[in-house]
């Protein structure tokens, strides 16, 4: 999970979580971040990263 270029959280995403996972995310100063997740694929799935979404921290 990215906040504009910074990594700020890892995670395994795992069979069992059939494609879906709860994340919570680090602190954040005040502010606007610029969140997105990439998932850097497996030999079965390609990978893939999402749009960047907008978070106002206050």
């Amino acid at each position: 999970m990215y906040d504009g270029a910074k990594v700020i959280k890892r995670v395994t995403l795992k069979a069992a979580n059939l494609g879906r996972l709860t994340v919570t995310l680090p602190r954040l100063a005040k502010g606007t971040h610029k969140i997105r997740v990439l998932y850097s694929g497996n030999g079965y799935v390609a990978r893939s990263a999402s749009a960047y979404s907008t978070l106002i921290v206050k």
